[in-house]
């Protein structure tokens, strides 16, 4: 048997820094309780809260579960990276974002940092 009780409102909104909607968020109590923006919501997998959060450690902009439109189809991106320069979403496979920013400069063999997102 499953009860519901009565909705609560949250003490403080929980915004989200890109336009969309979304119907269903698969969350935590303590995420929805804490969450200082949408992206914090989502609990889809260990690995992908892990990327996330590491990319926004590194402050790279970068949202969760994003629409994108190719053609008639309108798949979500598991997580988006946009560029600093232009916010366009990211291509992984291009050498260039569309304004022109270059985002990948191998500074060694081991480490790489992003000019488009802010990197040195």
């Amino acid at each position: 048997m499953l009860a519901v009780e009565d909705l609560l409102l949250l003490p403080n909104p929980i915004h989200s820094r890109k336009p969309r909607r979304l119907l269903f968020v698969p969350t935590t109590l303590a995420k929805l309780v804490t969450a200082p923006e949408i992206n914090f919501l989502f609990n889809d997998s260990p690995l992908e809260n892990l990327l996330w959060t590491r990319l926004m450690d590194l402050g790279i902009p970068s949202e969760r579960q994003y629409e994108v439109v190719v053609g008639p189809a309108r798949p979500k991106l598991d997580i988006a990276v946009f560029c600093k320069e232009c916010s366009s979403v990211w291509n992984a496979t291009a050498t260039r974002c569309t304004c022109g920013a270059v985002p990948w400069r191998r500074t060694s063999a081991a480490a790489t940092s992003c000019r488009a997102w802010g990197g040195t």
